[in-house]
């Protein structure tokens, strides 16, 4: 089980990877950032697709979502100065909140 977690992260983190880099692909002008954006997009969802048969799905996917959005929005901060106003801070906090109670004290089983 915690293997699965492991690769929920690593897909996670390629989900926010081809995220931020899309804004760079320019309009489609950058065919080989093109490929590594649509590889990681793929490669991200045949590993939560791998994780669904050893995580139960609730935390699995708040985690996948909620934490990947979180760390696109910093990340989007950080490099396109792109800063969230106080009731998209108040919203992410929720996301977060959220994600640790279903993800600490739901005892959700896999089938």
């Amino acid at each position: 089980m915690k293997l699965g977690w492991f690769i929920l992260t690593f897909s996670m983190l390629l989900d926010v990877f081809a995220c931020i880099m899309s804004k760079q692909l320019a309009g489609l002008r950058r065919p080989g950032l093109l490929v590594a954006v649509a590889a990681s997009y793929m490669l991200s969802m045949a590993l939560f697709a791998y994780c669904m048969k050893v995580l139960p799905i609730g935390p699995a996917f708040a985690i996948w979502s909620g934490i990947g959005m979180v760390l696109i929005a910093i990340l989007s901060m950080v490099l396109y100065r792109q800063i969230p106003d106080g009731p998209a801070l108040v919203g992410m906090g929720f996301i977060v909140l959220g994600t640790v109670v279903l993800s600490t004290m739901s005892k959700m089983q896999v089938h």
